[in-house]
């Protein structure tokens, strides 16, 4: 069963390039939210502003936490797919006697 390693790297790598533009696309719409909201009231305070700018951070918060998992998601399958074999220190970096 070979197959997986692969379906999860594309799975993780998709998910991890995702992840930045939930973030970016959240950012721009709760900005945007907060600009419009500051120009209905009319009045600067972070009492008008608080909920768009929470809606902003959840969304950045959301779209990282995305693509971290989705890194994850890929380094697994990568190590999967490579033999799960452990990495060895090369010849110019081991402790010489």
């Amino acid at each position: 069963m070979k197959p997986a390693p692969k379906w999860t790297m594309i799975i993780g790598g998709t998910i991890a390039l995702a992840g930045p533009a939930v973030a970016i696309i959240g950012q721009m719409i709760g900005m945007a939210r907060a600009h419009q909201t500051l120009g209905n009231s009319g009045t600067a305070g972070m009492d008008v502003l608080s909920s768009d700018i929470g809606f902003t951070l959840k969304a950045i918060y959301g779209g990282l936490s995305l693509g971290i998992l989705g890194v994850i998601i890929f380094a697994i399958g990568l190590f999967i797919s490579r033999g799960a074999k452990s990495p060895t220190i090369p010849p110019l970096l081991k402790n010489k006697p």
